[in-house]
């Protein structure tokens, strides 16, 4: 299988340049590096040292307004990720901008000959880089069917790419289409989400064994040379695991994937993730003791990009990165390997 035969063959990626950027960079700087935050005006980002940024639709009702801020922040001395899902279908961040009113779906793309999808890839590529967005958080490579053969949240939406473990070709068709204009593509949801329910509201439950979720994986080793990142579900595997995000299986399967490779959470604001940490959780309210310990959570899963889209909770996280770096050796190390992996890919997109 293509996911056990790739271990055997990671290395860590040897370069000088971010060496010698890493040398001269403050904790608080490496810490910028680990955080996704929604856009938000520049000077906001700037004074609170906030590295990368995800746009949304409403965000693009004043397009050259837009691009003039991204311009701005991926002039940064290092660049910012400047990212959108543009997955198409329900998931389409672009249509209010004209002609862009209705972008086909990953699972219509699926009959598509892949020409066709490499083709559709760059279009959306250069509509992104005309906009200064030059990372999408796609394609969705997630199972259409749970172990029971019923379809998942993900099929029923419409996102995923392909409808069993072997069907690569077009999800990597998407990929090289991006790529090729220089941005860069993110793989998601890892291993794997398998289930019905949505997980926002509620923290969704897979059944699937791991005969079934090594399938899955497989995508993401497959297509891991032409991505930026890879995005961790959050998703439970099993009863009596914790969600994914939380769980440092999954991140050691990623690096056994690849060691090289930044891993992304979701949104942790989410109201289910913020749930599980404390179940008494109402609407917004959740008190600073509760952040930090469900930031501390997936810090300690292992996890290298933080989103969230909450800017002030975005500030705390990067206040939490710098005090634990400061306190424990370990948790400096860790903020290191994690940026170290950051810039890579940023290196490898083009960036630096």
């Amino acid at each position: 299988m293509i996911f056990r035969s790739l271990l055997l063959i990671n290395i860590l990626w040897a370069s000088p340049k971010v060496d010698h950027l890493m040398a001269k960079m403050s904790l608080t700087e490496l810490s910028a590096q680990m955080i996704f935050v929604y856009h938000s005006d520049p000077k906001f980002l700037e004074k609170n040292h906030l590295g990368n940024v995800l746009v949304m639709q409403n965000m693009l009702k004043k397009p050259k307004a837009l691009s003039a801020e991204l311009k701005r922040i991926t002039s940064w001395k290092i660049p910012a990720w400047t990212s959108i899902d543009q997955e198409g279908g329900r998931v389409n961040r672009i249509k209010k901008l004209k002609g862009q009113g209705a972008n086909p779906s990953a699972r219509a793309m699926s009959s598509w000959s892949l020409e066709s999808v490499e083709q559709k890839g760059r279009l959306i590529a250069k509509i992104l880089q005309a906009h200064n967005i030059n990372l999408n958080l796609a394609p969705v490579l997630d199972p259409f069917y749970d172990e029971k053969g019923d379809s998942t949240f993900m099929a029923i939406e419409g996102r995923s790419f392909g409808d069993s473990p072997d069907d690569i070709a077009r999800a990597r068709a998407f990929c090289k289409g991006l790529v090729i204009e220089k941005v860069g593509c993110v793989l998601k949801h890892f291993p794997g989400y398998d289930a019905k329910e949505n997980s926002d509201h509620a923290i969704a439950l897979s059944h699937a064994n791991d005969s079934i979720l090594d399938a899955w994986m497989n995508r993401f080793a497959a297509l891991k040379s032409q991505a930026s990142a890879i995005m961790i579900s959050s998703i439970r595997f099993g009863k009596n695991s914790a969600p994914a995000v939380f769980e440092k299986k999954w991140i050691n399967k990623i690096r056994a994937i690849d060691p090289n490779m930044p891993i992304l959470t979701d949104d942790l604001w989410g109201f289910a993730l913020r749930k599980w940490i404390n179940p008494g959780v109402l609407g917004n309210e959740y008190s600073n003791k509760y952040w930090k310990k469900l930031i501390r959570s997936a810090f300690d899963a292992g996890n290298d990009l933080l989103m969230v889209t909450y800017p002030a909770k975005a500030v705390l996280i990067r206040k939490y990165l710098v005090e634990w770096g400061r306190q424990n050796p370990q948790d400096l190390k860790q903020i290191k390997a994690s940026v170290r992996r950051i810039l890579i890919a940023k290196e490898r997109q083009g960036l630096l």
